[in-house]
């Protein structure tokens, strides 16, 4: 699933199915991450393993139980903090350099002489500015 803030996207993509689900808060609700796992996840031949993080509707009894009968799957829950031991691809090789990459974006962004507020604060970037 691709999640995103509520605003209007236009995809073109090929592919055979994408799902886009956006809340007004721009989280996941408990509701919403049920109807992932009836939809997109849905039930299989074969017994599969989800692993999730610790995020309140992924461990709850509810989802546990839409997993074990609707998607034939088991549920582990990887504990809270533990992201940079059971994830190291995640968080060394691929949030570590985007998160440098936007900063240095953001400090070049910064520096550019750019358009005032009328309390003169500088105005914030645009999505096309994030894009570019």
């Amino acid at each position: 699933m691709i999640y995103f803030e509520p605003v209007t996207y236009v995809c073109y993509y090929h592919v055979l199915l994408l799902l886009l689900q956006a809340s007004t808060n721009g989280w996941m609700t408990a509701e919403e991450y049920h109807r992932w796992l009836v939809q997109v996840f849905r039930k299989k031949d074969e017994c599969r393993l989800l692993i999730v993080d610790s995020y309140k509707p992924h461990k709850s009894q509810d989802s546990v139980q839409i997993c074990e009968e609707r998607c034939n799957a088991d549920v582990l829950v990887i504990p809270g903090g533990c992201t940079s031991i059971v994830q190291p691809m995640d968080i060394k090789c691929i949030n570590k350099p985007f998160n440098e990459s936007m900063r240095a974006s953001w400090q070049a962004w910064m520096q550019e002489d750019r358009a005032l507020t009328k309390a003169g604060n500088l105005k914030q970037p645009t999505r096309q500015d994030a894009i570019d």
